[in-house]
């Protein structure tokens, strides 16, 4: 009876950090997925922002040969 108990109690004990390791390696994860989709984020804000600055450029040099007529 009593080694009855002592292996049901390792087993819950074993399945338990089981369940844990799991849980831990989802966490890990969702994380890595949260800094990808972040990383992408700023990726699209730059792409962005090198638009904007071309576009800027292009306006200055416009306004400069306006000038110059």
């Amino acid at each position: 009876m009593a080694a009855g108990i002592v292996l049901i109690t390792i087993f819950i004990m074993i399945c338990t950090t089981l369940l844990i390791s799991q849980y831990m390696e989802m966490k890990a994860q969702i994380g890595r997925n949260e800094a990808k989709q972040i990383r992408e984020t700023l990726q699209q804000m730059q792409d962005n922002l090198t638009q904007i600055e071309a576009r800027i450029a292009e306006i200055v040099i416009e306004l400069h040969d306006r000038e110059r007529r």
